[in-house]
């Protein structure tokens, strides 16, 4: 087998793949909604409860869990890049001693002055 050919024969695996990749997302999809459809979920029993007092309980409680999440997320984010900050920055020196500073913060963020 040549190498032009191998090529053809690799696209076409990847194609393959990706075809059958869709194919499986999309027959979870519709007999999910096919297993689910004319049967009361948990889904709409939560909604009734949350319109019945007027105000829109689950919408107030997912914001609040999804402020929470992403402030705990943020900060274990910020953390880890100051923790591995020194170690990819004596990686970097050892490749070139030369090599100048971003001008980023341990954290990643930009400097106060930008």
């Amino acid at each position: 087998m040549d190498e032009r050919s191998a090529k053809v024969y690799i696209q076409l695996i990847q194609t393959a793949g990706k075809l059958l990749t869709y194919l499986f997302v999309t027959c979870c999809i519709y007999f999910s909604i096919k297993e689910l459809a004319g049967k009361v979920t948990i889904a709409d029993i939560a909604t009734n409860l949350s319109y019945s007092n007027g105000t829109n309980t689950a919408l107030v409680i997912y914001a609040a869990v999804a402020t929470c999440w992403a402030l705990f997320e943020r900060k274990h984010r910020e953390s880890k890049i100051k923790y591995l900050s020194g170690r990819i920055k004596g990686f970097e020196t050892g490749i070139d001693p030369q090599r100048t500073s971003s001008g980023l913060t341990a954290t990643g963020n930009t400097r106060p002055g930008d």
